[in-house]
């Protein structure tokens, strides 16, 4: 049985966060990514139509292209 439970510490989190699900994931709803996305201030939520569990595998030239756009609007070369 599970007993961890990050809900209560995604408040905490101060960084751009992209969060990324495909909607047909075998493992989580997309409700489960509405929730993490809702919870960090500032956060993208990325609901892939069709999306399995393994979006990197899945689709890696839009997985890359979008997460390498969410890099370069978020992070500057001095967090680097």
């Amino acid at each position: 049985m599970l007993t961890w439970d990050m809900r209560p510490l995604l408040g905490q989190i101060r960084c751009p966060a992209l969060i990324v699900q495909g909607e047909k994931d075998e493992y989580a709803a997309p409700q489960h990514a509405m929730d993490i996305a809702s919870s960090i201030d500032g956060a993208e939520l990325w609901l892939i139509p069709d999306g399995k569990h393994m979006i990197p595998q899945e689709n890696k030239a839009e997985f890359n292209t979008r997460l390498l756009r969410f890099l370069k609007d978020h992070v500057t070369h001095e967090q680097l």
